[in-house]
């Protein structure tokens, strides 16, 4: 089932809608997702049942997800540039292009043995020849992430390379 969260400490009200897992079935909207397609479809399905039955501010929809969750955030954030302002995707693989235009924030620990921090520099890279943005990048806070210069406005790519942390996303950056 889908879980609603409330979080009191963001600046505005906010509505977090987030699945456990992929490969299951959601009863209250009947769709199995397990592909790329499928989740997308399950996803479309969403933010229409979200935009048709509750007040969302249309032009901050994000999606957020980690290893094969944040694959998922990349797949639909590519996909549905047109719904989604963002995208943050930690320790996930997936391709940056081609894609419409998106912000990206991107984190994966250099020591990841789950998924290859390999995977997450070409979706990187992906991203920065879709977003037009330069090779060169600027430290931008948390440390140690960069954000590269050049992007199209309002499209940075954001990326934050620990060196440890392994499969697990330092919340201290996550959370940013």
């Amino acid at each position: 089932a889908l879980r609603p969260i409330r979080r009191d400490d963001l600046k505005a009200a906010a509505e977090i809608v987030y699945r456990s897992h992929v490969g299951s079935v959601d009863a209250a909207l009947n769709l199995t997702y397990s592909t790329p397609a499928t989740c997308r479809t399950f996803v479309d399905t969403l933010v229409a049942h979200l935009f048709a039955t509750t007040c969302v501010d249309r032009s901050r929809v994000y999606a957020r997800g980690t290893s094969s969750g944040g694959t998922m955030a990349n797949s639909v954030g590519c996909a549905r540039s047109d719904v989604f302002r963002a995208t943050s995707v930690k320790a996930a693989s997936g391709a940056g292009a081609p894609c419409g235009n998106t912000a990206v924030w991107i984190l994966h620990n250099q020591d990841d043995d789950t998924v290859n921090v390999s995977a997450g520099q070409t979706l990187r890279d992906g991203w920065l020849a879709t977003n037009g943005c330069n090779a060169s990048a600027s430290p931008y806070s948390p440390t140690p992430c960069v954000k590269y210069d050049g992007c199209l406005a309002p499209y940075p790519v954001v990326w934050c390379s620990p060196e440890q942390g392994g499969h697990n996303p330092d919340p201290s950056i996550v959370d940013t």
